[in-house]
C-alpha cells in the first residue's frame, strides 16, 4: 500500500508500551510491540514509507537507520497479511 491506513474498526488497548488490537469481525487479537504500535498508529493514510520512516526515526532515536526501510516494509506486509490495514 502506497499510503497505508490502519483499520478504524479495530479496538486498540494500550498496555504499558505495547498494544493489543481486537478484530471483532475476525474474532482475532493481535499483539504489537512498542515499535509496531507506533508504526500502526502512524498509518493514517497520509504517509508513505518515507513518512513512516521519519516518524519511527524521530520516535526511536536509537534505531539503526540502515535496515529501517526493509524492517518497516516487512512490518507493513505483515499488517496487510493480518488484515490490519484498510483496502
Amino acid at each position: 500500500t502506497a499510503r497505508p491506513r490502519a483499520r478504524k474498526d479495530l479496538v486498540l488497548q494500550v498496555v504499558g508500551h505495547e498494544g493489543m488490537l481486537y478484530d471483532r469481525e475476525g474474532e482475532k487479537i493481535h499483539i504489537l510491540n512498542i515499535t509496531a504500535l507506533a508504526i500502526w498508529k502512524a498509518c493514517d493514510g497520509t504517509r508513505d514509507l518515507d513518512g513512516l520512516i521519519d516518524v519511527v526515526g524521530r520516535r526511536f532515536t536509537s534505531i539503526d537507520g540502515k535496515d529501517i526501510r526493509g524492517d518497516i516494509g516487512k512490518l507493513l506486509g505483515d499488517f496487510e497479511e493480518r488484515g490490519l490495514l484498510e483496502g
